[in-house]
This record gives C-alpha cells, structure tokens and sequence, in this order.
C-alpha cells in the first residue's frame, strides 16, 4: 500500500522502481540529487548537521529533481511520474515555465496540478480506481506556497482531468510514457 492511502494491486520490486525513475528521468531529461547527496554536501560544505535543514518531501524544481532518502517503490514512481511531468513542461518552453512557475502562484498551480494529472493517469493504469480528490490534493498542501484560490484552481484540472482518466484517456506526456514503459517492462502493474 502507498503511504498516502492508495492501494495497488501488485507493489512494484525496488528495481523496477529504480529502473522506472531512471528511464523518465532519462527520457524527460531529470538531473536527481538525492537526499543523500545534498546532506552529505552541506554537512561538509556547510559546517552544519544536514538533518535540521533538509526535511522537505521529494521535489522538482526542473531541470533538478530531488529525491527524499527512504522511499517506497510505489512512492518513488509516484515521485518520478510528477517530477516527468514538469520536467515535461519546463523543456517545452523553459522561460516561460520560470515566469509563471516562479513569477506566479496561479501559474504553478497549474503547473503542479497538470504534474499530479501525470501521476493519476499511471496510478489509474495500475489500479482502476481514482482515489478521493482530497487525496489527490495532499501533495499539492505541502510548500508549494499556494493560496486557497490556487488550491481550487489545482483541484479543478484534477477533477475535470479524472473523467477523461476513468475512461482511460491518458492526457500527458509522462503519463503516455510512464505506461507504455511500464507495459514492456512490468505489465504485471498495469491493471
């Protein structure tokens, strides 16, 4: 079971995660810093005890992408399919995914919700369920600097991307990627 509540019908090996990670990051052009790294850095670098600075959840601010320590292989998909999905966008047009993911909240709501639109395509491919939307929207809660009106924006490209996605209509490119590698490589996570 994922820890955010969602259920898979088969959990993936850690190799097939890591293999998944590492086939998006390479198709999506993803340069990942592991926790790890970063604390290994700074607490030589830095002079100081990484763990009281570096207790954030995985992210991406593209072209870096980086990896929390400890995570579980449905997490770490998870992770990879949101961080294609805006690395994705920011290689499509990389200034104007700055102005508006920077420049605007409004701007990385929807950048950030499409992210998560990504995700629930390869999450609905595996499992054939769409989990509750405030699930879908936790992600989204977590030092991302959204506002309310943000939030319902995000919540919004949600709940109009999930009709298409119970239907089986995968709408991005990462998700478009995630599950053809995943029908070649794993069908046995594929619903």
């Amino acid at each position: 079971m994922h820890r955010n509540g969602w259920w898979s019908l088969i959990t993936p090996t850690q190799d097939i995660a890591n293999r998944f990670h590492e086939h998006l990051m390479g198709v999506f052009g993803g340069f990942v810093i592991t926790e790890s790294m970063l604390s290994g850095a700074a607490g030589v670098l830095l002079h100081v005890d990484p763990t009281k600075i570096f207790q954030l959840d995985s992210r991406t601010i593209p072209p870096v992408v980086y990896l929390r320590d400890g995570l579980l292989p449905d997490e770490l998909m998870d992770v990879s399919v949101n961080a294609a999905s805006l690395l994705s966008q920011f290689w499509s047009k990389p200034l104007e995914y700055m102005k508006r993911f920077f420049g605007s909240s409004e701007g990385r709501a929807g950048y950030l919700a499409h992210a998560r639109v990504s995700a629930l395509e390869v999450s609905f491919a595996r499992t054939k369920n769409i989990p509750p939307l405030d699930d879908l929207m936790l992600p989204l809660k977590r030092g991302h600097l959204l506002g309310d009106g943000d939030l319902q924006l995000a919540r919004d490209i949600l709940e109009n991307a999930a009709t298409s996605i119970s239907q089986d209509i995968v709408l991005t490119k990462a998700g478009h990627e995630a599950i053809a590698w995943l029908r070649v490589n794993a069908p046995d996570l594929l619903a």
